[in-house]
């Protein structure tokens, strides 16, 4: 599950969440159910994984577009985070 969850913040800090969960979901979602954990929860948990890399930086794109709509560097906007 840790694995996983590494796994899908740094899918989340490069690419988008719907392409991130096509391409890894089919892998990763037969090897969650065998070890026993819920669909469900799984999918939450990858959710939230991918929100977490979408605005980590220092590939965070969700983090970089905030900072261009409010016109904020994103110097000045870590040191307030």
């Amino acid at each position: 599950m840790l694995i996983s969850i590494v796994t899908f913040i740094v899918l989340g800090s490069v690419l988008e969440g719907i392409p991130g969960m096509v391409l890894f979901g089919p892998l990763l979602f037969p090897i969650a159910r065998q070890i026993g954990v819920h669909e469900v929860h799984y999918a939450m948990v990858v959710i939230l994984a991918m929100g977490i890399g979408l605005f980590a930086p220092p590939f965070g794109l969700g983090y970089y577009s905030a900072c261009t709509i409010g016109r904020v560097s994103p110097d000045a906007g870590m040191r307030r985070i």
